[in-house]
């Protein structure tokens, strides 16, 4: 090669590795702030989780409660939306790496139709039902289906620190 088409590749060198460079530090600060916006989600998530969990049995030992009847039932349309967002949140554009590649986002999605009709099925919508004792198996099945919620959450958690 002539001296002339090694300056040429000098002077073309330089700007694309000023440029690869600095798309790979825009795409890692990418990706780490919206892991950052995950585990926040997360940890807000598991939050109203709990606080579900109390407020479902609250409501199911005692007497009927419609306040607190409609508040359980816009806890379990949150916790459904922002669940729906998580993965979103992940997904970035074609320019830049995934926060959490899709695969390893475990769906949560079935564990929350669960824990709803946990909360919901019996004695949810009838203001004459007589509260549950302490020990029955609705409590149970709701105790159950929160502790799966917070684990599939907790498995998102662990996917977003990866």
């Amino acid at each position: 090669m002539t001296s002339d088409a090694w300056d040429a590749l000098a002077k073309i060198f330089s700007p694309i590795l000023i440029i690869s460079g600095w798309y790979v530090v825009v795409s890692n600060q990418s990706r780490q702030s919206r892991r950052k916006i995950i585990r926040d989600e997360l940890e807000i998530l598991r939050t109203i989780v709990g606080e579900l969990g109390e407020a479902a049995i609250k409501f199911h030992t005692q007497s009927y409660n419609d306040e607190l009847r409609r508040s359980i039932v816009g806890q379990l349309t949150l916790i459904s939306q922002r669940a729906t967002l998580l993965p979103r949140i992940a997904r970035t554009g074609w320019m830049t790496w995934d926060a959490i590649p899709a695969k390893r986002i475990p769906d949560p999605g079935p564990c929350i139709i669960a824990l709803r009709q946990a909360i919901t099925l019996h004695h949810f919508d009838d203001p004459a039902q007589l509260a549950l004792s302490g020990d029955s198996s609705e409590i149970d099945a709701i105790e159950g289906a929160r502790r799966d919620v917070l684990t599939s959450l907790d498995e998102m958690m662990i996917a977003a620190l990866d």
